[in-house]
């Protein structure tokens, strides 16, 4: 059976995944950047599978040896910590990574800039 938020030819955007995969397009970085979630399913409130919160420190753990075998797999790779939950988690994992502000609730200019700075810099 197949699973669907929407009923349109297209499937759903969620509005934080576009804003990122925008600006990584925008700065010609699509090719060379690897995407990992903190979390890698979305967490939305009870009865609404469109809206965004905060994970819970369970939901985070749960992802957590992923994210260790990726950023051991690259070594070189710049790590970046989009949002705050990620920069925790990042943190307690001793790894170093360049904070930058999540894109959603109002964070899109922000986000923009501090990956534009990232870039550049």
């Amino acid at each position: 059976m197949n699973h669907r938020l929407t009923s349109g030819a297209n499937p759903y955007s969620e509005r934080s995944a576009t804003i990122v995969w925008d600006a990584l397009y925008n700065l010609g970085i699509e090719e060379r950047t690897i995407l990992w979630n903190a979390l890698q399913m979305h967490p939305y409130e009870a009865g609404n599978e469109q809206s965004n919160r905060t994970p819970k420190s369970s939901e985070i753990m749960f992802g957590r040896p992923a994210l260790q075998m990726l950023v051991r797999e690259f070594p070189s790779a710049i790590v970046v910590a989009v949002g705050k939950t990620a920069e925790r988690l990042l943190k307690s994992m001793g790894v170093p990574a360049a904070p930058v502000r999540h894109p959603a609730y109002g964070g899109k200019t922000l986000f923009l800039r501090g990956l534009e700075g990232l870039v550049s810099g």
